[in-house]
């Protein structure tokens, strides 16, 4: 159950973590295109502009969009000498770099607007950062860093005198030490945010019985744990917070589940299961049912416990799907600047040309003038006037060598650039050597088509981690037929069965390379080319059959390609055993052994 404690820890820094919004003037309930229209239509102050980009920044859905906002606002900024407005700006750039994964950048910003808080004895602002930060190291279970950066954020907040937020922040001390097992620590932390709650604050009050309650169960004194726990519930379900209540609620039928009371554990996690599906908390919905799938394995329900054992499944593959499609669009993000940035150096490097060729132009011109007025002017000069004009003209030629060496050199910079893009298909790297690279990209499309396909069809679902195969193979191998522009008859005999996409995406790749050999190899001399495919599938294993009509080939006199490579080595991690007979055409036949299960 660590991965629920974490998120608890989390979820009290976003109790009282927000923007930090320095005018308040836009509201972020607009849309982010109304904020962008705000900015080029209404006429604005310097310094409202820069609140203006960093709201467009702050709310901005695309990270790239918003690293460019915050760069705006930091330059104007800049411009103004404002203090202030510099650190908010170098907020908003940590927060774009942190959510592209350049954690050295967003390190830098984040240090550089602190710098400026507590130099401006703006100690609020410091503290919230602090804490801020200390949120995504608590994510990223970076305990020892996160601790560090709380002890700052109470400091701060001490010196602003605001209580509410020290006490709030003590309690995170404490969550962060009982993440660590140091429990002495966490409950110094947890009694001090209740003896500095001056106000009798219930939130605060709440929040810390609640973390003391949890603290006592892990070093196991269950009956302080169980007080601690009721007293804490008592007062967050009066504050409406189905996160925290339902997070005090599983960890007292945790309690009572070791004090053998089964009618109450049972009680309590049922209780909070189903707080969480109302208030759709799904990383709780995810623990608290494997919770449950052990509590009734204990009893030998097993039927309950085969219930809640499913419903984690389903949300532990939804929450982990969520991950990985996180992570696809900050490499999309990350892929992007560093084309945009090889753009900007094109540019930089093609206006230096133009500024070169335009002061040599000048250069010329001038020198052509004077050397018309010396002519003029000094008939008798004649002799010394050819002789600089022809030294003249050797520093032109000089010079214009030196532009074809800069445009040579430009040449091969814009090589390594389109290099570096090429690099994503490094997969095909080798293969390029001697071949058409255009073919080679052409294949590669459709190895990424076949996985395109299937994250496309995941999306369509909700929390499903399976495809229907008969419709998905259809899909990918008519769509290979269209895109060689080739007049194929296809016929399918496929079994409408849902298959995992870990087992789907090895051989939706082999049934590519498979088909497009086929395609591009098999049919040079048959007038009505077939394709015929099928997939079939038994308990334990399954099968798949690509067969052509075409002329067939010999293994033994063939070089295999990175096509039959890569479907090798794909056979292999699926542990199965790949075959090819010639018998009026190619016949390959892939036989793999499936968990009943998937």
């Amino acid at each position: 159950m660590k991965s629920s404690r974490v998120a608890w820890a989390i979820f009290i820094l976003h109790v009282f973590l927000s923007p930090l919004i320095l005018t308040g003037q836009i509201s972020s309930g607009l849309r982010i295109d109304q904020l962008i229209d705000s900015l080029n239509t209404y006429s604005l102050e310097d310094s409202q502009k820069v609140e203006l980009l960093c709201q467009i920044a702050y709310h901005h859905h695309d990270p790239m969009m918003a690293l460019q906002y915050g760069q705006q606002s930091l330059q104007l900024a800049q411009t103004l000498n404002r203090p202030l407005l510099i650190a908010r700006a170098y907020e908003e750039l940590a927060e774009a770099h942190r959510v592209l994964g350049n954690e050295v950048q967003s390190r830098h910003a984040t240090t550089r607007a602190l710098r400026i808080y507590e130099n401006e004895n703006e100690y609020h602002l410091a503290a919230a950062l602090y804490a801020q930060t200390a949120n995504y190291l608590l994510k990223d279970q970076r305990y020892d860093q996160a601790i560090r950066l709380l002890e700052s954020a109470k400091q701060n907040y001490k010196k602003s005198g605001d209580n509410k937020k020290y006490a709030l922040t003590c309690i995170n001390l404490g969550e962060a030490f009982r993440l660590t097992q140091h429990y002495d620590s966490a409950k110094h932390y947890l009694y001090h945010a209740l003896t500095c709650n001056y106000t009798e604050d219930s939130l605060i009050r709440g929040y810390a019985l609640g973390n003391l309650g949890m603290v006592y169960h892990e070093s196991i004194e269950l009956k302080n744990a169980k007080e601690y726990l009721i007293d804490g519930i008592a007062i967050v379900e009066k504050l409406k917070d189905p996160y925290s209540t339902s997070v005090y609620l599983a960890e007292l039928g945790r309690v009572y589940q070791q004090q053998g009371l089964k009618d109450q554990a049972e009680k309590h996690l049922l209780k909070a299961i189903k707080m969480a599906q109302d208030a759709n908390l799904k990383e709780q919905i995810r623990d608290f049912s494997q919770q449950l799938s052990f509590y009734y394995a204990e009893l030998h329900d097993y039927r309950s416990s085969l219930q809640y054992q499913r419903l984690f499944q389903i949300y532990q593959d939804s929450l982990v799907n969520k991950t990985n499609i996180q992570l696809v669009e900050r490499i999309k993000a990350e892929y992007e600047i560093d084309k945009k940035n090889s753009e900007i150096q094109l540019l930089d490097q093609i206006n230096l040309q133009r500024t070169y060729a335009a002061y040599g132009l000048a250069l010329g011109v001038v020198l052509l003038v004077c050397l018309s007025l010396l002519l003029h002017r000094k008939n008798e000069q004649a002799k010394t006037a050819n002789d600089i004009l022809s030294e003249q003209k050797e520093t032109l030629a000089h010079r214009e060598k030196e532009k074809a060496v800069l445009l040579h050199e430009l040449n091969h910079r814009v090589k390594n650039n389109l290099q570096m893009i090429s690099s994503l298909l490094n997969m095909q790297k080798h293969e390029l050597v001697g071949h058409p690279a255009e073919q080679a990209i052409h294949e590669s499309k459709h190895r990424i088509d076949a996985l395109s396909l299937i994250h496309q069809r995941l999306y369509q679902q909700d929390t499903q981690t399976k495809i229907s195969v008969k419709e998905y193979f259809t899909d990918l191998i008519l769509n290979l037929v269209y895109s060689y522009g080739r007049e194929v008859k296809c016929t399918f005999d496929i079994s409408d069965t849902p298959l995992l996409i870990d087992i789907l995406i090895p051989l939706a790749l082999i049934t590519n390379e498979l088909v497009t050999n086929a395609l591009k190899y098999a049919f040079e001399e048959t007038s009505e080319p077939n394709i015929h495919f099928e997939f079939q599938t038994k308990p334990c294993c399954a099968s798949l059959l690509v067969r052509d009509n075409g002329s067939g080939f010999d293994p033994s006199q063939q070089k295999e390609g990175f096509g039959l490579v890569l479907t090798r080595t794909l056979v292999a991690q699926l542990d199965g055993d790949l075959r090819y007979t010639n018998q009026n055409g190619s016949i390959w036949t892939l036989h793999i052994k499936i968990d009943p299960l998937s």
